[in-house]
């Protein structure tokens, strides 16, 4: 691999992304707590397809099928593996760990849940169209519908990567996304001691209800929860309140001998609290209730904890058990650590100078599938692979398809929601004509990212909602502010939130020792400050 290139085509480019996005998608999906258009119906099915053993990298199936028996085993009461292409199914194999299920027929799987999510492995060739899947997404309107499902099609493409941000991103857009909370929840659940319980397949055979291998097509899995799951020794799983109990147990324990990581803080900043401000961590950014944050407090003080060591320490955790990649360099690794830990994000970003590039829609997923007031970037994303035309010469190219997709995607997508307010807000808006005069000032590709900004502009609805932190401010930290991001990179997330958000707003430039910039920041803070001037606002900056 050449030092500032990647080939986005290559095979093994491909299986990676494959892999990450059926993977990393999962925890995103799982742990939204409503559908969006105001249904409150909660997410009580899911199915993952087109999960093919030879297409993954070691263990990362792995990962994948304990990540979903433990969130099948408290939250949802029947999930299933299956792959559509791998002729007679694959048996549990206890070596590994592995589990993948081919589905039977059609009834079995409409029979799961009232409401499904399809991941759904497919090629380039019989693609679903975009305007199929906002249209469904936004208005239900799909063909089992009628027997009260709400079924949403996310489609992994197999042989066209690039296009699988395109099929995602609309599928975000239908989303209500609220529950940082339950995210973390999530985390706290995936105990150590139940990964290594998961290390027998004991563990998931009710005695006299199904034994693996006798039925490879069948769905065991949710059979299996479904009964009620139970130890090797046949004794009941603990409660939700033991396992917390249990986790915070082990992780004071984990605290008091661990080595200080750099990007996990000591204690909660605060307004004041000047040492903070180049903290790369900040877990105040995570959203909880006044009673979930007094009963995770009180959890944390009895084991001798701060709520922000009990955080960090879960997210040290689940970052090592759960596959959020980490180099061994800990170079902008670091940050990617920090954006999955103060964002709750399920992308990595690491260096794509050392090792894999970040996936091309990871900023995003940053705008649209996190609910923290907290996003946290790098110059690594998104100057080159968000906007790569703008540098041409550094970092990853992307082929020129990828982006002509883009733009026919933003169109098809605009014109399906024939929305005539927010098309014409997002180009009139002064916002966007700042926007639009920075990217060509920067040799960008004006129409390439207009429609970029087009698309996510239509999130402005849901992100009045996402954006706000508990005191009322809305808070931007930017990170590793390079001469290659021009420190611009983040203003289209910026923009749409400014386009709603009606709280007070401070931003936080967070930098490490090896990028600071002090001349990128005030770029930085200037093009900001141009951006509230032109919708009548002002931020206070730390």
């Amino acid at each position: 691999m050449a030092t500032n290139h990647y080939d986005w085509r290559t095979k093994d480019c491909l299986t990676y992304m494959r892999a990450l996005h059926a993977y990393e998608m999962w925890f995103a999906l799982c742990t939204i707590p409503r559908w969006g258009n105001g249904m409150s119906s909660p997410l009580v099915g899911v199915q993952i397809t087109g999960l093919h053993e030879k297409s993954l990298p070691d263990d990362t199936l792995t990962r994948l099928v304990r990540a979903a028996w433990i969130k099948a085993r408290f939250d949802i009461p029947q999930i299933g593996l299956h792959t559509d292409e791998v002729p007679g199914g694959i048996d549990f194999d206890p070596a590994t760990s592995h589990m993948i299920y081919e589905a039977g027929p059609a009834e079995v799987v409409d029979a799961w849940a009232d409401r499904t999510i399809f991941f759904h492995h497919i090629s380039s060739s019989n693609a679903i169209n975009i305007e199929t899947i906002t249209k469904a997404a936004f208005t239900k309107e799909w063909p089992n519908a009628s027997k009260g499902h709400d079924v949403l099609h996310l489609h992994l493409a197999r042989d066209q990567c690039d296009t699988t941000f395109l099929y995602l991103h609309c599928a975000h857009m239908a989303l209500d996304i609220r529950g940082c909370f339950l995210v973390l929840h999530y985390l706290i659940k995936m105990t150590t001691r139940l990964i290594d319980m998961m290390d027998s397949p004991e563990v998931l055979r009710p005695s006299g209800v199904y034994a693996w291998g006798e039925e490879p097509r069948r769905l065991a899995l949710p059979m299996a929860v479904a009964a009620g799951a139970t130890n090797a020794d046949g004794t009941p799983f603990p409660g939700e309140q033991e396992v917390v109990q249990e986790i915070v147990q082990g992780l004071a324990q984990q605290m008091k001998a661990m080595e200080p990581v750099s990007f996990f803080p000591s204690r909660m900043p605060s307004e004041t609290d000047s040492e903070s401000k180049q903290s790369i961590l900040t877990v105040h950014a995570v959203q909880l209730s006044s009673a979930e944050t007094s009963t995770y407090r009180g959890v944390a003080k009895q084991h001798g904890l701060t709520v922000t060591e009990l955080f960090s320490a879960i997210f040290a955790v689940a970052q090592y058990r759960f596959g959020i990649y980490l180099d061994k360099k800990q170079t902008s690794q670091q940050l990617g650590a920090t954006a999955v830990s103060k964002n709750l994000l399920h992308y990595c970003p690491v260096d794509h100078r050392d090792h894999m590039p970040v996936p091309a829609d990871a900023p995003f997923y940053c705008a649209l599938a996190t609910s923290a007031p907290f996003l946290v970037f790098s110059s690594e994303t998104l100057g080159s692979i968000v906007l790569p035309e703008v540098l041409p010469s550094e970092g990853c190219t992307l082929p020129d398809a990828f982006w002509s997709q883009i733009c026919a995607t933003s169109r098809a997508t605009m014109q399906t929601l024939k929305n005539t307010r927010h098309e014409t807000m997002i180009s009139t808006h002064p916002i966007v004509q700042i926007l639009m005069g920075m990217l060509k000032s920067g040799e960008g590709n004006i129409f390439g990212g207009k429609s970029m900004l087009s698309s996510i502009g239509d999130m402005d609805g849901v992100l009045q909602q996402s954006y706000q932190s508990p005191s009322g401010n809305y808070m931007i930290a930017v990170n590793d502010i390079t001469a290659r991001a021009r420190a611009f990179a983040p203003l289209p997330l910026l923009w749409c939130s400014l386009l709603t958000f009606k709280g007070k707003l401070r931003f936080e430039i967070l930098t490490t020792d090896a990028y600071y910039d002090p001349e990128d920041v005030e770029v930085f803070r200037t093009d900001v400050e141009r951006l509230l001037k032109s919708v009548g606002k002002k931020g206070t900056w730390q």
